[in-house]
């Protein structure tokens, strides 16, 4: 009698580990090599409790675990023709590549982003307005009047136009310098 209680117990808390193993998904704000704890926490304490899982049917919990960031690699890993060499280990080694290469992409574009933003708050030194940097601003003594030219990130004329000034003062830029190329 003893025995049959703690058998149904074993018989649950293997059926809810392994509801637990089928709902875990990698959260990518976490690292992934905490989501890989869990993960094996979850394999042992199923193994522990029965009988072992199959190789193959830890594979696929584990690519099943992982979101669609990562759907690159599970597809190399399907097509790969040697399934000895799908180890869990293996696989785990495979992401974690995954993941170093999502971390740079994500940091290259928030420098993009950062670059493109800060092009967007440029002024032009000599009208003040932004959305572009002044390219030649040459002084006509005479009139005091200056000839403004300005360009836009790809060195396409933008905007030209006359500025009175009131102080003799003559600029002159190199475009690549000025559109930073």
């Amino acid at each position: 009698m003893l025995e049959e209680v703690f058998e149904r117990k074993s018989v649950f808390s293997r059926l809810n580990m392994k509801k637990k193993l089928l709902m875990l998904k990698y959260d990518s704000n976490k690292k992934l090599q905490d989501h890989f704890m869990e993960y094996d926490k979850l394999i042992n304490s199923i193994e522990s409790s029965g009988p072992k899982m199959e190789l193959c049917d830890k594979v696929c919990h584990l690519l099943l675990s992982m979101p669609e960031e990562y759907d690159n690699v599970i597809t190399a890993l399907e097509t790969m023709n040697n399934e000895k060499e799908l180890t869990v280990e293996f696989i785990k080694a495979r992401l974690l590549d995954a993941e170093l290469k999502l971390k740079n992409k994500d940091i290259k574009l928030e420098k993009t982003e950062m670059d493109f933003s800060a092009q967007r708050t440029q002024k032009c030194f000599k009208c003040g307005k932004p959305g572009h940097k002044a390219y030649r601003n040459v002084l006509n003594v005479e009139n005091q009047v200056i000839r403004h030219i300005s360009v836009n990130k790809f060195g396409e004329t933008i905007q030209e136009g006359e500025v009175l000034i009131e102080e003799e003062v003559t600029v002159e830029a190199d475009l690549e310098t000025i559109a930073g190329k």
